[in-house]
């Protein structure tokens, strides 16, 4: 089940001032090889005190104070997925079965599924698919689709085909790769995962990264990028993926795929700047800034978006044609293969033919064999007796 982009909207509108207040008087480290914040302020901290419904009357359990952790190598509070499961998703959602559950108890039906990276910061990854998609298409993204307080290894069912990552995919129309500014999409096994279960159904993949990212960094490193050197936290996830993807589709293919999706971004992007509505929108929008017209801003920027989701629906349409006539191909081939092997079958079958009557005229001669020796014996048995008697008479 999944949310709207709009639900993701209102959802961080919600709780950016209160994460980045936490995040400017709390740190992060590993302890016992598990992630812990840590507090700069002790028993002076605000956010010791409830702040919302959802949360505990202390929210520092579990939470350890940076001057008693001296041992600890703490880094900065980075505001991404980690950071919202942990803070806001896991205490919103201690009561449900998860966030998108919570939002709609019947359940809303997903028509598209997100890939993403978790290290990716949370309003660049609301921002990007504001961007890519309408607020009121719906989507899958595991942090709000997931049980977060349940174990994640029973929530990921023991094969490839059980988990739900696999599931939402078979369901959903397209698939929108969000591309942080690092390119850590790539480089995570979930996502190479989630990008081989896609090209298998021949589900319509589209990569939108932020609206300020570097393209030409992009281009440059299309042409590199390998997923056999994706990452995974567990050991064990990075194997299993490993294993599925080379008995499915093979990372050869996957890597090609990848590649195919990236360029067909950069000639989207290209096209869209080349397009004369969009040069014209964009025109007016920049004179509209000037003046400081928000309202006609922000028509402009809504013409600009239905612009490139127009372009990118006639790409989906261009992704599933060369699909099928992939598919088409493969059928075209296997018919041929059952054709040669019916020519084989009926070759087999007269050449058995003709075995069989080279067996039955042997073992007609064998059965004659005895009956010839027999006959040739009393005549040489006959021959000598006659020689015999003639000697005799002699």
């Amino acid at each position: 089940w999944g949310v709207t982009v709009g639900d993701l909207c209102t959802f961080y509108d919600e709780i950016k001032e209160d994460m980045d207040d936490y995040r400017h008087v709390h740190r992060f480290a590993m302890k016992d090889n598990k992630p812990t914040h840590l507090c700069c302020e002790g028993a002076m901290c605000k956010f010791r005190r409830k702040t919302s419904p959802e949360m505990d009357e202390d929210e520092h359990k579990g939470v350890w104070h940076e001057h008693d952790e001296g041992g600890l190598e703490a880094k900065d509070l980075s505001p991404d997925m980690h950071l919202v499961v942990a803070r806001y998703i896991k205490p919103k959602t201690k009561h449900y079965d998860s966030f998108s559950r919570m939002l709609y108890p019947k359940g809303l039906k997903i028509n598209r599924f997100v890939t993403h990276s978790w290290s990716e910061k949370f309003s660049d990854f609301v921002s990007t698919l504001a961007a890519a998609l309408n607020k009121e298409v719906v989507v899958w993204v595991c942090s709000f689709a997931l049980n977060q307080n349940a174990s994640i290894s029973d929530t990921l069912g023991k094969s490839m085909s059980e988990c739900p990552f696999y599931v939402a995919l078979k369901q959903a129309t397209m698939q929108v790769v969000v591309l942080d500014s690092g390119l850590e999409v790539p480089m995570r096994s979930w996502c190479c995962f989630e990008l081989a279960v896609a090209s298998q159904f021949g589900i319509p993949t589209f990569l939108w990264p932020h609206p300020n990212s570097d393209l030409k960094r992009l281009q440059d490193v299309a042409g590199t990028l390998d997923l056999r050197n994706a990452r995974a936290t567990m050991q064990e996830d990075k194997d299993r993926i490993e294993r599925d993807i080379e008995r499915g589709i093979g990372f050869d293919a996957l890597n090609r795929r990848l590649r195919d999706s990236l360029d067909m971004v950069l000639r989207l992007y290209s096209r869209a700047r080349e397009s004369g509505i969009i040069a014209e929108l964009d025109r007016q929008l920049e004179k509209a800034t000037k003046r400081a017209d928000e309202a006609t801003q922000k028509a402009l920027r809504t013409a600009k978006l239905m612009e490139l989701w127009n372009i990118q629906e006639a790409a989906a349409h261009e992704q599933r044609r060369k699909f099928v006539e992939v598919q088409a191909e493969k059928i075209a081939g296997l018919h041929d293969q059952l054709a040669e092997h019916e020519q084989l079958r009926k070759l087999v079958e007269v050449q058995s033919e003709e075995l069989e009557e080279v067996y039955n005229q042997n073992a007609e001669l064998r059965s004659r064999l005895p009956q010839e020796k027999g006959l040739e014996v009393t005549h040489i048995h006959r021959s000598k007796t006659f020689d015999g008697g003639a000697a005799t008479s002699a």
